[in-house]
């Protein structure tokens, strides 16, 4: 008999146990439902759930008071029509009476009815959904106001970006384009739409470029300089560039992107470059003047210098300069001294540096004149002085002192080393010129 008691008292306990779990797991579940009931009542989105076999209203959340005015007990029990009107392209559920139609997704702008009779369009997601108590279909509603008003602030900012006047580029996170707008279309000429993916790096003549700029993008958030930039057909052009990072604010490498934004500048080098050309170009002859002659030639002499290759200088005055002037006007003198520079350009070669060093001297400087000796230069001159002569164009003859100097370039010779010895050279033609009363060009004795 006490064992029966014994075994009574055990499942009794036993029960009592699995009693107070469950009522435990009730009250969880409880509190449970009642917070998922807090939340479905006060959803900012509008929940509507739909008995699936009639289609009629079961619960809907307090947003369709707030949201469309019906007071929430007046939807439940209704036809899911109340709601959604009858109109079979506009709806994504069918109408009532029969099963509806289901498809899980989202659907924007649909039209739903308010208390008013009104209609305003919403983003609509409809799911099944399944429980202990069965089944039901859930339809979430969401005002569009804030989507639209984004997507219209969207189109605002692409329109202002396709009608900025700078090229603007938009790159991912791998600098692969994303973007581009009209301006950048026609800077590199794409045809169409660009290419999908095509790398920003491939947009830039010079790879070092392309590499300092990512490195500062990506170090500091941004960058600024100068850029070659490459067209698809092979051409460039120069552009004052800049470049930022955006990271949608969340950090995160795989939303970062890049925006740049080009100006080109092809005519201001252009102009610049002439402007240099200028500064270093004598305006009455075209040829290199004193400054534009020593920075060219200290260029190539220190190139010689590390070829150890030969370099020759021709230093050339011109002779009765003063006398055309006074017999002539300084008008034909200038005519000298341009004719001058007409022929030493036909005497000597493109690649022979010409300058005028300023009144009536000139010099000619010649890169490896191995095959060029004093008397074929002089032969050259006296060639193209003898045409000057038989044109008839110059009520003149043209006089010529030269002197030449050639030497290997060594560490311990220079530029300053053949001008002077050219220059020393030219002044005893000149002065034995005067004593033969020889005019042209005559041979040196140096």
């Amino acid at each position: 008999m006490d064992d029966l008691d014994s075994s009574f008292r055990e499942r009794l306990d036993r029960a009592y146990e699995e009693l107070g779990r469950l009522r435990r797991e009730n009250q969880r579940l409880r509190a449970k439902l009642s917070r998922m009931e807090l939340v479905f009542r006060n959803s900012v989105d509008l929940l509507v759930m739909v008995d699936p076999l009639s289609g009629s209203i079961v619960r809907v959340s307090d947003a369709a008071e707030a949201v469309l005015g019906y007071r929430r007990g007046r939807l439940v029990g209704r036809d899911l029509d109340e709601l959604l009107p009858t109109e079979e392209e506009s709806r994504s559920v069918s109408g009532s009476k029969k099963p509806p139609e289901i498809m899980d997704g989202i659907f924007v702008d649909q039209t739903v009815r308010c208390a008013d009779g009104s209609t305003i369009e919403m983003d609509m997601t409809t799911s099944l959904v399944s429980g202990k108590g069965g089944s039901a279909i859930l339809i979430t509603l969401r005002d569009t106001t804030e989507r639209k008003r984004y997507q219209r602030e969207m189109k605002r900012k692409n329109s202002a970006l396709d009608a900025a006047l700078s090229p603007m580029l938009v790159a991912d996170q791998g600098w692969n384009l994303l973007y581009s707008n009209r301006r950048a279309n026609d800077s590199w000429r794409f045809v169409g739409e660009p290419q999908e993916d095509l790398e920003v790096r491939s947009m830039l003549w010079r790879q070092e470029d392309f590499e300092n700029l990512r490195r500062s993008v990506e170090s500091t958030g941004s960058w600024e300089g100068e850029v070659a930039c490459r067209r698809l057909d092979g051409t460039w052009f120069f552009s004052q560039a800049t470049a930022t990072v955006v990271d949608e604010g969340s950090g995160s490498e795989e939303e970062r992107s890049y925006v740049l934004s080009f100006l080109d500048i092809s005519r201001r080098v252009e102009l610049e470059s002439r402007l240099r050309e200028l500064s270093l170009r004598d305006s009455m002859t075209g040829l290199y003047n004193r400054r534009g002659f020593m920075t060219i030639a200290r260029q190539l002499i220190e190139s010689s210098r590390r070829r150890e290759a030969g370099v020759g200088l021709l230093f050339i005055d011109l002779d009765g300069l003063k006398r055309i002037n006074d017999e002539f006007g300084h008008s034909v003198g200038d005519v000298a001294i341009t004719k001058t520079a007409e022929v030493l350009r036909s005497a000597f070669r493109d690649s022979d540096v010409l300058a005028r060093m300023g009144g009536d001297e000139f010099v000619v400087l010649f890169m490896d004149p191995s095959d060029l000796s004093e008397r074929e230069l002089r032969r050259r001159l006296e060639g193209q002085l003898k045409k000057l002569e038989v044109s008839g164009d110059v009520p003149f003859d043209l006089c010529m002192s030269c002197g030449y100097s050639s030497s290997v370039i060594g560490e311990d010779t220079g530029l300053s080393d053949l001008l002077r010895r050219a220059d020393d050279r030219m002044y005893v033609d000149k002065q034995r010129r005067r004593e033969w009363g020889e005019s042209s060009v005559g041979e040196s004795s140096g």
